[in-house]
């Protein structure tokens, strides 16, 4: 089922694929051009700030959620899903560099486990949303019959709703 879907899927994930290298390739020129002594020392009292501090995605995710996917109802929406990804793949670049500067190699295998938690899995069910969102746009648009379209959408945003409620 797996294969089955990657292989119908291959152009989705190219240009997924592809978004995030931009991503990276923008992060890797952010991390050359910016002072990144400042930052450097700020994660290296990391420790400090979470014990006292928690991390919490939860409103930027949702917030982030909630705008893609009602201004895809307005096709020019789906601009901004593409746009979110390149800028998932500059905060993973900027991530890892960071830590991996401040940490060295103990700094790389916490900004996987770190990047992987909180920032793969909302990027993953993202995507799942964004390939939705497109699926649901051509079949409302080749549809004639009201009801088919209606049933169409219903489906889709219950499928949508499960895929959030799984980011929260």
């Amino acid at each position: 089922s797996i294969k089955i879907s990657l292989k119908n899927n291959k152009k989705f994930i190219k240009m997924i694929l592809l978004l995030l290298l931009i991503g990276f390739f923008i992060g890797f020129l952010l991390s050359k051009k910016l002072e990144t002594e400042i930052v450097l020392e700020e994660i290296k009292s990391i420790e400090g700030y979470l014990n006292t501090n928690r991390i919490n995605f939860l409103s930027n995710h949702i917030l982030t959620l909630i705008i893609l996917s009602i201004s895809s109802i307005f096709i020019i929406g789906l601009i901004f899903f593409p746009i979110s990804i390149i800028y998932e793949g500059i905060c993973l670049y900027f991530n890892t560099y960071i830590f991996s500067q401040a940490f060295n190699f103990k700094g790389l295998l916490y900004s996987i486990i770190y990047n992987t938690l909180t920032k793969g899995i909302y990027l993953l069910l993202l995507l799942i949303i964004f390939k939705k969102i497109i699926i649901l746009i051509k079949r409302v648009l080749t549809k004639n019959n009201q009801n088919e379209k209606k049933t169409l959408i219903f489906k889709s945003l219950k499928q949508i709703s499960i895929y959030v409620f799984l980011i929260i």
